[in-house]
């Protein structure tokens, strides 16, 4: 398990599950495809359950009564908001997610289709969090940026404000960025075709 932060930062962080997108590209919903015996969107909760990242905020949209059937074992770990404003983009999902965040916690980022997220990689992101001053801290792969990302709580007000088909890289130009470098390239890996599921499949012999 993650170590308490010191005395003099005592922020909890939060994490904000996105899934709320339609998968056109892929042709179903891909919060529920399968990787290692479990759905996408499973994977990325358990890895933030096990970091002991709190609240862990689960954006829903497209196809939400669906996925959210296979959400019902996680309610006690869990809130489910639902975002009835998906088709508009990724920055209605931020819009719903912030009010319920908690007004003194820092907020990592994750994307459903990226289930190849481990709790190693959110352990050392939590930790950089907790020892910078930066407002954002973004996982770099070498020198490509990735997600997941952690914005401070002092930038919810601007995530709430972001507009259209676009998430909080709005702010990247913005603020100086803390690149935390992980050296596993295959969370470079984003699904949304049925050849990138392929891809993904076969980084990990799953095959």
């Amino acid at each position: 398990m993650l170590s308490k932060p010191k005395e003099e930062n005592n922020l909890s962080v939060a994490a904000v599950i996105l899934a709320a997108g339609e998968s056109k590209r892929l042709g179903q919903p891909k919060q529920l495809l399968d990787f290692k015996g479990k759905t996408f969107i499973e994977n990325v909760i358990e890895e933030s359950v096990i970091v002991g990242l709190s609240p862990i905020i689960v954006v829903l949209g497209f196809e939400s009564e669906k996925i959210q059937e296979k959400l019902d074992k996680y309610s006690s770990k869990i809130k489910i908001v639902v975002n009835h404003e998906w088709e508009t983009g990724q920055s209605s999902s931020l819009r719903v997610a912030i009010p319920t965040l908690f007004a003194n916690t820092h907020s990592i980022f994750l994307l459903a289709d990226q289930p190849q997220i481990t709790s190693a990689l959110l352990i050392k992101l939590v930790q950089t969090v907790h020892n910078t001053s930066k407002k954002i801290v973004a996982t770099f792969v070498g020198g490509i940026r990735s997600n997941p990302v952690a914005f401070s709580r002092d930038l919810f007000p601007e995530l709430a404000e972001i507009k259209g088909d676009q998430g909080g890289r709005f702010l990247f130009g913005k603020y100086e960025i803390e690149k935390m470098e992980w050296e596993d390239e295959r969370i470079l890996i984003d699904v949304d075709t049925p050849e990138d599921y392929a891809m993904l499949k076969k980084a990990y012999g799953l095959e």
